[in-house]
């Protein structure tokens, strides 16, 4: 009965997934080279709502972040105090360090967590929005373990990214002289 379960289960994550065009695009943009099958970027999208914004805020300084949000299109300023900090573009996440924080905590559903910045969409964008209380109930199904951990990966490497280029422009801002070799810094 176990094997016949097993066999199952690989016959159903290897019938073709149909997605839409923008749901392809976004699997292509960063799923697909991060090693997700196109079985779990479905039920990863599944569990998501698509929204747009326009010349408006995604996440507001101080305000409390219940959503992890993963941008498809266009682009957003990142503000610490007014202060332009970094630029989030197609495949960047943004409340992805408030989700690992609250992952953190035992009783996840009682944290609250303050955004440390504002994100704010210049022109319009697309984006799609997962609430963490969904998302942690998702990933933490027995059957998606394999999504729990590569989304946990891929959030830690988007994590990684920004806080160097965060690093680099500050350092350039300070001593220019001292990233030879990190192109668009002089």
């Amino acid at each position: 009965a176990i094997n016949i379960r097993a066999i199952l289960a690989i016959l159903r994550e290897r019938r073709p997934v149909h997605l839409s065009e923008r749901d392809s695009e976004l699997y292509e943009l960063l799923f697909r080279p991060n090693h997700f099958s196109p079985r779990q970027f479905q039920t990863l999208i599944s569990n998501a709502q698509w929204r747009q914004a326009n010349n408006s805020a995604l996440v507001t300084e101080g305000q409390t972040v219940t959503n992890l949000i993963l941008l498809a299109s266009g682009h957003c300023d990142v503000t610490i105090g007014g202060d332009q900090a970094n630029v989030i573009r197609p495949g960047d996440f943004i409340g992805e360090l408030e989700y690992m924080q609250s992952q953190d905590k035992s009783d996840a559903g009682s944290v609250v967590i303050s955004a440390p910045v504002s994100v704010i969409a210049k022109g319009e964008v697309n984006y799609v929005s997962w609430s963490f209380e969904d998302l942690e109930a998702l990933l933490n199904a027995p059957q998606n373990k394999q999504i729990l951990v590569r989304i946990e990966a891929l959030l830690a490497k988007d994590i990684a990214t920004k806080l160097l280029e965060t690093d680099i422009r500050h350092g350039a801002r300070l001593n220019p002289d001292k990233i030879p070799g990190v192109p668009g810094v002089k």
